[in-house]
């Protein structure tokens, strides 16, 4: 029981982290996510099989959105690679589809992420883990976890300090549109 209790704490902290969730002026401008106690203890067991992902998912970050300000549209490039795992067109793995030749900036090299710059890789792991988190609350058949990005999108530029996402064989790229979690209530 004292497992359930605090692994429950520890996924509805990391559902939070970038939300104020103190007094919101209008109660849609809250983001609610309704879970049962299987779903979280399902998903903290899986959430543990994920750490290398996540790692990988900080370090793609690092190098495709880490001067890009707001935390929806950083999560947004984690949601393009998850978007691509669940899709039937490219590999099944995170790991997989991060490595594909020629489609993201990923780079493993340890001194590129060192001391100097933890903080804001830090920052980065926790969006990543976040992310993780709801998409795999998301495949538990949980509703409305919070996603910034609809999972036809699978493809992203960037440009003018943004990046820019859009679905395969389109010209048209996502305006965030969907409400965005990590949007502070002011």
């Amino acid at each position: 029981m004292k497992k359930i209790l605090i692994s429950f704490v520890v996924i509805v902290c990391t559902l939070c982290m970038y939300v104020n969730i103190g007094q919101a002026a209008d109660p849609e401008d809250t983001h609610t996510i309704s879970v049962t106690i299987d779903d979280v203890t399902t998903v903290t067991d899986q959430l543990g099989e994920y750490e290398t992902e996540i790692d990988m998912l900080a370090k793609l970050m690092w190098n495709e959105c880490r001067g890009v300000k707001k935390t929806a549209e950083r999560a947004s490039v984690v949601w393009t690679v998850l978007n691509r795992v669940d899709h039937e067109k490219y590999p099944d793995t995170i790991s997989a589809v991060i490595k594909q030749r020629s489609q993201f900036a990923y780079s493993d090299n340890p001194k590129i992420y060192g001391e100097k710059n933890k903080e804001l890789f830090e920052e980065l792991r926790e969006i990543a883990k976040d992310v993780v988190t709801r998409w795999l609350f998301e495949k538990q058949g949980v509703e409305d976890v919070g996603r910034v990005l609809p999972v036809e999108y699978i493809f992203f530029a960037g440009h003018g300090g943004h990046n820019w996402f859009r679905k395969k064989g389109s010209r048209r790229y996502w305006k965030f549109t969907l409400p965005d979690p990590y949007e502070e209530v002011k």
